[in-house]
């Protein structure tokens, strides 16, 4: 095994690193969903490929863009964000020592401030008549989603549109 100090590509993620850090620090912000108070990470700017090197640099998040303002002589948008307290935490750890004094007080009191139950493992589901038992949720996506809404869903997008003509 080769030793981190010497190895090109340890030290290739360590400049990229420090890259993102000081990227970060002028155009990253760290803000909060309003309705669930979960942290969120974002970078925002007019250069597709920086923020595509953002994204690579730290090796998760999402890219969308390019955004457009009805404003006039605007250059499109694009960004990078990722969501939830967990994503929020490992941004912090990998870009720290980058940060300024006035980010990381922000990072922290947002982190500090974070919900401390996951919205999203209700013990109903979102209808609110069924609970969301092993035996009634399933997997979508990714969503958890309740059986038996899903079995009405279906129940009557098939009366709709196959029984109608018969």
């Amino acid at each position: 095994m080769s030793d981190p100090a010497v190895d090109p590509k340890s030290s290739r993620a360590a400049m990229e690193l420090a890259w993102a850090a000081g990227l970060f620090e002028g155009e990253g912000s760290f803000t909060y969903e309003s309705r669930t108070g979960i942290p969120n990470v974002r970078l925002s700017m007019a250069d597709e490929d920086s923020v595509r090197r953002f994204s690579n640099a730290i090796g998760f998040g999402r890219v969308r863009g390019p955004k457009f303002d009805k404003r006039p002589n605007r250059k499109p948008l694009w960004e990078w964000t990722a969501g939830g307290f967990e994503k929020s935490q490992a941004i912090l750890g990998m870009l720290w020592f980058g940060l300024g004094s006035r980010r990381r007080r922000r990072a922290i009191e947002l982190l500090r401030a974070a919900p401390v139950t996951r919205p999203y493992a209700r013990s109903v589901c979102r209808s609110g008549r069924h609970e969301m038992t092993p035996d009634n949720t399933m997997t979508d996506s990714g969503r958890r989603r309740c059986r038996e809404c899903n079995r009405g869903y279906q129940a009557r997008y098939y009366r709709e549109h196959y029984k109608k003509g018969r």
